[in-house]
């Protein structure tokens, strides 16, 4: 491929998926630390 990764798509999919993630336990922090 060009920039000399072997599959681009799967670079910018584990990103999204770890934004996600990390997003996602933010919010979960946040609405437990919100109870107490």
């Amino acid at each position: 491929s060009q920039y000399g990764s072997v599959n681009p798509t799967a670079i910018v999919g584990a990103g999204i998926v770890a934004t996600a993630v990390s997003t996602i336990v933010a919010i979960a922090f946040c609405k437990i630390m919100d109870r107490n």
